[in-house]
């Protein structure tokens, strides 16, 4: 029992410490080998590799001096396993040999295989079998790529004396990827060649009789052999008999637990003989071989005996046909010609027909007819002048009938018949004169004008009468006469006395005999009063007075009218007074007026007008003094820390505020900006695959903020070689670190040592340096 630590190789790698009981595993069928596909532990996951101790991995040993096997899953760097999910790499930390002991007996002709596959590139091993002690045969060296696996088989008999406990061992020849990179291994085995059997067999008669007889002749393998016959596990003997025609089995297996089996069919040496006679009837059919009749369709034989006595059968394939009836549902307009029989039928009902058919009964057919019959729709109209019928678009000009055919849902004739009454309009014409006005009888209307006038009326056929009116009223013969007095008026026409304006008539006739109205417009003056309302801001002049009034009340004064009459005019006055508002304010910085809706930050007198619900002005002043807030700002850069002035330690950056008053009660507020100082980090990754996938493809510098520079960056490899260099140049730049090439070929997966020098915050150079891993 061996434990040993593993070192820590990067991303991915699980470390495992299993330890298991030391001994050979038995083999499987045929198979002299253990844990050949690797997978007897589960090591490792999808995607992962690992170093492990060969206590771990069951059944398989290395040379190596730290006693590591390197296990792969599939997937890992792109690689799939070649069989199940890991596999093994022959140069793990170092160069070695993988070996496994196996038993095998004597004159043992077997087959040595396995799946061999590079890692970087060409890879070569060489395989040797042999005793414990030697001496060991070489089998021969194999090479792979990395682009695919490559299975290999090997020939191989053992001797007939000596040792029977070997080893198969595995031996790096080269590695394009050096001692430590190469040679993956999956699918080992060594399988002994199948025992055989060598059979011979006596056919059966007749496919019904029972004298076939096989025989087990010999078997060749590694003895002892055992057998079993499938028909009859229980049977010893090496061969079985009393058998038909059909498929037998024989299973075989040998010493080492290697099987095989062996199918044989018997057939017959006479098949007998069948005949097949296919018959179609109508209803029933009698057969004269079985002396019946059949009145279902089906498969009937008659069995004979031939030459070989085997049985001879005469087959009946028997065909019993009905008549058959098809119904046919059919729908007609009017009538129907049936084309099966070209007969013509007008009237619905049930018509069969029998058809002659190519198989051996009739086939009947019925008809159910139905006759649908025409549509015929009576529309009467009436119009006047013409007629459009909408169904056709035709215009008419008469009276009549007339017809237009469509389909109906049944899509039979459907016959519209228009019976069609065509009416004329009239037109009858006068010319009237009249005074004043007139009244038509016509329509029993009063007309005041002349004018054309008509009149509508509806015949029986509601078509159109009109009556037209040529009305010529004769004007009245009037005369106006205009005056104008105070207080009455005597009008001589009439000798009537006016103390009342308005207009007033009387009527005489003219030529005409029409009357003629003499019109006298009269106005009379009377002592007028008028009221004026008037409203004014703080005072009011009055024009007709040519006084200035400042209070409100009522104001009169008498004059005479250009008419001639007296006069009266009230002045109903009112005086609404103007508004002043003075307002005194003293504030700090900035002043929102709510008056002006304005926000003020200067100093002095501002002005607000406005004006009250009755229009006159209000004016608002504003005396405004701003006394002026004080604030300093200052920046203080320490590093580490600060001490504030309540004795806390400040360690970070952050903003102090002192609040104060000034003389005015404004602020006076103090800022102090504290910058706190840092040296600065500088830190890399350990691990990173430049494979081109676009994730950790460069080795690069990292830092926080208050580095600006790195002045050197260098990797060199375990044996000190210099592998990159870079001087000056800014952090956290991926592309700038290295790309795992080295004289512009790729760099084999492997540890490396960096070296970074750079400058801290303070000024001072520092210089970071470790072990990184590539990996592809």
């Amino acid at each position: 029992m061996k434990s040993q630590a593993l070192r820590h190789i990067g991303i991915s790698v699980i470390l495992l410490s299993i330890t298991l009981q030391t001994g050979y595993c038995q083999y499987s069928g045929c198979n002299f080998l253990c844990n050949t596909d690797f997978e007897d532990e589960k090591l490792v996951n999808i995607n992962q590799f690992g170093f492990f101790h060969e206590n771990s991995v069951s059944c398989w040993e290395t040379s190596a001096s730290d006693n590591l096997i390197e296990i792969w899953g599939s997937g890992f760097a792109g690689v799939k396993a070649y069989s199940g999910s890991q596999f093994a790499e022959l140069n793990a930390n170092m160069v070695s040999t993988l070996f496994q002991e196996f038993k095998m007996a004597y004159n043992a002709e077997v087959e040595i295989s396995f799946a061999h596959r590079g890692r970087a590139g060409l890879d070569r091993i060489s395989v040797e079998v042999g005793p414990l002690s030697g001496p060991f045969v070489n089998l021969g060296t194999f090479s792979a790529d990395n682009r695919s696996w490559v299975y290999n088989t090997i020939l191989h008999k053992f001797p007939s004396s000596g040792s029977k406990t070997y080893v198969l061992k595995f031996n790096s020849v080269s590695a394009a990827g050096g001692a430590t990179v190469g040679n993956f291994l999956d699918a080992i085995s060594i399988k002994l060649n199948p025992p055989k059997a060598f059979i011979s067999k006596l056919l059966p008669t007749c496919p019904n009789s029972k004298d076939g007889i096989i025989n087990l002749d010999s078997l060749r393998g590694a003895e002892p052999i055992s057998f079993v016959w499938s028909v009859d596990s229980t049977n010893t003997d090496t061969f079985i008999n009393n058998i038909g025609k059909g498929t037998y089995t024989l299973h075989i297996k040998d010493f080492y637990g290697c099987t095989d089996s062996y199918t044989i069919e018997l057939s017959s040496i006479s098949n007998g003989d069948s005949s097949i006679v296919q018959v179609k009837s109508c209803d029933t059919y009698y057969w004269q071989a079985t002396d019946e009749t059949y009145n279902l369709s089906g498969v009937y034989s008659k069995l004979f005996k031939n030459q070989y006595s085997c049985d001879s059968i005469l087959i009946l394939h028997l065909n019993i046909e009905k008549p058959d009836t098809f119904k046919i549902d059919h729908t007609s307009c009017t009538a129907f010609t049936w084309n099966i029989n070209n007969s013509l039928y007008s009237k619905s009902g049930q018509y069969s027909h029998t058809l002659k058919s190519s198989r051996v009964c009739d086939s009947v057919i019925q008809l159910n007819l139905t006759i649908l019959p025409a549509d015929t729709t009576q529309i009467f109209e009436s119009s006047c002048d013409n007629f459009i019928w909408e169904l056709n678009q035709n215009q008419y000009k008469s009276s009549g009938k007339y017809f237009h055919t469509l389909n109906n849902i049944n899509s039979c004739d459907s016959i519209i018949e228009l019976n069609l009454r065509v009416g004329t309009t009239s037109i009858i014409e006068e010319s009237i004169s009249g005074c004043k006005e007139f009244v038509w009888p016509k329509n029993n209307t009063r007309y005041v004008n002349s004018g054309t006038f008509r009149y509508n009326l509806k015949t029986a056929l509601g078509c159109d009468s009109i009556h037209i009116l040529n009305l010529n009223i004769l004007p009245l013969d009037s005369t106006v006469l205009q005056h104008s007095t105070c207080s009455n008026y005597i009008w001589p026409e009439s000798g009537i006395n006016y103390t009342n304006s308005g207009t007033y008539n009387t009527i005489r006739k003219n030529k005409n005999n029409c009357d003629s109205v003499l019109i006298l417009q009269l106005e009379i003056l009377k002592p007028k009063t008028t009221l004026i309302l008037k409203e004014a801001c703080k005072q009011y002049f009055f024009p007709a007075s040519n006084k200035i009034y400042n209070l409100s009340g009522d104001y009169q004064f008498n004059h005479t009218a250009t008419n001639g009459c007296d006069s009266l005019v009230t002045l109903r006055l009112k005086i609404h007074p103007e508004y002043f508002i003075e307002e005194n304010i003293e504030i700090c910085d900035v002043f929102y007026w709510e008056q002006s809706n304005k926000t003020y930050n200067q100093s002095g007198t501002y002005f607000n007008y406005r004006q009250s619900e009755f229009g006159c002005d209000s004016i608002i002043q504003l005396n405004l003094k701003l006394n002026k807030s004080i604030t300093v700002v200052d920046t203080i850069k320490v590093f580490d820390s600060f001490l504030g002035h309540e004795g806390e330690v400040i360690n970070r950056d952050t903003i102090l505020i002192d609040h104060q008053l000034t003389n005015s009660g404004c602020d006076s507020i103090v800022v102090i900006i504290l910058r706190i100082l840092k040296d600065g980090e500088v830190f890399v990754p350990n691990v990173f695959s430049p494979n081109d996938d676009g994730v950790n493809d460069f080795f690069s510098v990292y830092a926080t903020e208050e580095i600006k520079m790195i002045n050197r960056l260098a990797i060199f490899s375990r044996w000190g070689e210099k592998m990159f260099v870079k001087n000056n140049f800014p952090p956290n730049i991926e592309s700038l670190g290295w790309d795992g090439f080295f004289r512009d070929q790729k760099v084999s997966p492997g540890v490396f040592t960096f070296y970074v020098q750079y400058t801290n915050n303070l000024g001072l150079s520092k210089v970071l340096s470790g072990d990184l891993t590539l990996v592809r």
